[in-house]
């Protein structure tokens, strides 16, 4: 003799986070039911069982957790829960499709715990009882597209740079060689330019492409030269650090200033030395840099300008408070170079 049992309806009291039964007469237990409760209470995923009409029949503790506006309320027993509205929506759209295709999936987007968060939802159909329903587990995907979003602004941004990067070694080539008067003084010329480059992008590697110390750059830039260059360029300034673009750009000139002076200037002297002086000022819009040489051979104004003075004069002129003043002294040269607050870290 089959045993029939009167219809049941399960809800979930939020509130106390308990199963109770509605009925309008007695009730034997249903084990299928309880079973698949317990099911749910165990499982580390977040979990609900949903009716095929949509209704909320049973939230594990794990998703009370994930759908809490307050993390700090764990007390699962006495604090209320309430379930947000857009998981309500979801759950009378998803459930019908669900029982339609067998499993189907989709995204809820909701402010939890004050911020905005993505969760994955796979629905498949179960037996409840006698009647359909639907399991659905969310999967909190935030991390994940966070990580997705910053990984292609980081490809869009290599790209920029490598396109930036070649752009301005085609460049470099191009007024080197029309400025060099042999192939020997144009492989001297471009290599130590390529070096000088390629100092500063590793350098701004090694700190994932966030900013440079100024002392960092200029201690980079020197790193060719005899060792004995290095102890006889002083930096007088505050530490401060250099967004990329700013960077790049001060790491050719001081690379041309240094090659200079180790020909020509200062630094090709036994007693002479260079120093470097920083003046940030309120009010204004760049940083000035001075790069001061003394004790060397008397200095006089060249000829002609060649691509190096282009370099220096002009490689932070993106900005229209960047640049950078040459004076030829007889007692040495000054350089004053503006480096945009803007580019200031």
């Amino acid at each position: 003799m089959e045993k029939k049992h009167a219809r049941v309806r399960y809800r979930l009291d939020l509130n106390q986070s308990k199963w109770h039964r509605e009925r309008a007469d007695a009730l034997p237990e249903l084990p299928e039911a309880e079973a698949h409760r317990s099911l749910l209470a165990a499982q580390d995923a977040a979990v609900a069982a949903v009716s095929a009409q949509g209704d909320l029949l049973y939230a594990n503790p794990a998703l009370l957790r994930l759908l809490q506006s307050d993390p700090s309320r764990s007390d699962l027993e006495r604090n209320p829960r309430t379930v947000p509205e857009g998981a309500e929506t979801l759950f009378r759209s998803l459930a019908p499709k669900a029982l339609q295709a067998g499993r189907c999936e989709s995204e809820l987007r909701l402010p939890l715990a004050g911020v905005q968060r993505v969760l994955r939802v796979v629905a498949v159909p179960f037996e409840a009882g006698d009647r359909p329903a639907v399991a659905m587990t969310f999967y909190d995907i935030s991390r994940q597209l966070l990580m997705e979003q910053q990984a292609e602004q980081l490809m869009r941004e290599v790209e920029h740079r490598v396109k930036n990067t070649l752009a301005l070694v085609l460049s470099i080539s191009n007024r080197t060689a029309s400025s060099a008067e042999t192939v020997e003084g144009f492989r001297t010329a471009f290599s130590g330019r390529m070096r000088a480059l390629a100092e500063t992008h590793n350098t701004l590697a090694e700190r994932s492409w966030s900013s440079i110390l100024l002392a960092d750059i200029i201690k980079a830039e020197l790193r060719p030269f005899p060792p004995d260059v290095s102890k006889r360029v002083h930096l007088k300034a505050q530490e401060i650090a250099l967004l990329p673009r700013a960077a790049i750009a001060l790491g050719l000139i001081i690379h041309e200033l240094a090659a200079n002076a180790v020909r020509f200037g200062a630094l090709s002297a036994p007693e002479g030395r260079v120093d470097v002086e920083l003046l940030c000022e309120a009010g204004r819009a760049y940083a000035e840099l001075k790069w001061l040489e003394s004790g060397g051979p008397p200095v006089s104004t060249p000829g002609n300008s060649g691509f190096g003075q282009t370099v220096i004069t002009r490689s932070l002129q993106y900005s229209p408070a960047g640049g950078a003043d040459l004076d030829f002294l007889p007692e040495g040269i000054r350089c004053r170079i503006r480096i945009p607050m803007e580019d200031l870290a």
